[in-house]
């Protein structure tokens, strides 16, 4: 199960994200209005699920379904001056990349002067990045970086972004030979 680099899976990226809202058009003036993520789809309820909204984020898309009682797990009251914590669940957040620095710096402005809790703008290796909350309490980072990241190859000895000073066996493996094992 283990391929050669050049025989990967030819990914082209992430597609979309599918998140529940509580209010869909509470959601649609969020992300369209606030975020300006240009409203791509609007699809009625199935006989499975709600209606269904898509924004889209660049070469990505946010879509949300519509359950009134979905229970969303949000940051924790301060978060936004104490750091980042951990949610209940296997969901985190979302990262949105940005085209410039300028972008970045004018939406956290803009989310700002919204009433919209944001961080402080700081860096993680090379990413400038910050976090906000949606309009359903779902944590977003907001990030730029300095490089085209899908463009660059793959270098397991690049310090800023391999950078744990203990890591797994298996990024070991990649460190020192490339490759994992059988």
């Amino acid at each position: 199960m283990n391929h050669p680099i050049d025989q990967q899976t030819p990914w082209q990226g992430a597609h979309h994200l599918s998140l529940v809202t509580r209010d869909l058009d509470a959601t649609v003036r969020f992300y369209h209005g606030l975020l300006g993520m240009p409203l791509f789809g609007a699809m009625g309820p199935s006989q499975n699920h709600g209606a269904h909204y898509l924004f889209k984020a660049g070469h990505f898309i946010m879509h949300f379904f519509e359950q009134s009682d979905a229970e969303i797990p949000t940051p924790p009251v301060g978060w936004e001056t104490h750091g980042v914590a951990f949610l209940p669940g296997t969901y985190q957040h979302v990262a949105l990349e940005l085209a410039d620095e300028s972008a970045l710096l004018d939406l956290q402005m803009r989310l700002a002067s919204a009433g919209v809790a944001v961080t402080d703008v700081s860096s993680e290796g090379p990413i400038r990045l910050f976090y906000f909350t949606d309009n359903n309490g779902i944590l977003i980072e907001a990030n730029w970086t300095p490089f085209d990241t899908f463009a660059m190859p793959i270098d397991y000895s690049n310090q800023e972004l391999f950078s744990d000073p203990d890591p797994s066996p298996a990024v070991q493996e990649l460190m020192r030979d490339g490759r994992l094992g059988a």
